[in-house]
């Protein structure tokens, strides 16, 4: 190719090292890096959010896990605690009355697991037999996100 094909505004011809190429053919590199750079960076952006929402259900399922163990405690101590102290224990307050406080059921990456349990009994006597039972109720409250979430425990005791 010679000093005249190089400088001919007529033909559309560009010369390279060693070969010949349009002038329409030259953006095509860097459209095809450019796309190649952006699929990678959608693949990266799905994958990390894919990890966060596996974490995230894992966090969750750990936070369950740990409240299930606070019922479970709660559901231990009123099968446990004196039958004849139930009444005069401010543990169970008489419904509608109960009583309120704050424990941390565990640790998790983020910070303590904090949840409310609330306490209430209902107290019946039979009028037939007269014999007294309790009702004995645990309210484990908690909030994980933007959702609130409640579990029970209930136990009855009888004389």
């Amino acid at each position: 190719m010679g000093y005249r094909q190089l400088l001919n505004p007529g033909r559309n011809l560009v010369a390279t090292a060693g070969r010949r190429t349009t002038r329409s053919q030259l953006g095509s590199g860097l459209f095809e890096v450019s796309l190649t750079l952006f699929l990678l960076i959608t693949i990266a952006v799905y994958s990390m959010q894919t990890t966060l929402a596996a974490y995230q259900a894992q966090n969750w399922s750990v936070i369950q896990t740990m409240t299930d163990a606070q019922a479970s405690i709660e559901t231990a101590f009123a099968q446990r605690w004196v039958y004849g102290q139930i009444a005069s224990s401010n543990r169970w307050p008489v419904y509608p009355l109960f009583v309120s406080s704050i424990v941390t059921a565990g640790q998790t990456p983020y910070g303590p697991v904090n949840v409310e349990v609330r306490r209430t009994c209902h107290a019946n006597t039979d009028p037939v037999s007269g014999v007294q039972s309790y009702l004995l109720e645990s309210y484990v409250t908690y909030t994980n996100g933007k959702r609130s979430y409640c579990k029970l425990s209930k136990v009855v005791r009888t004389q």
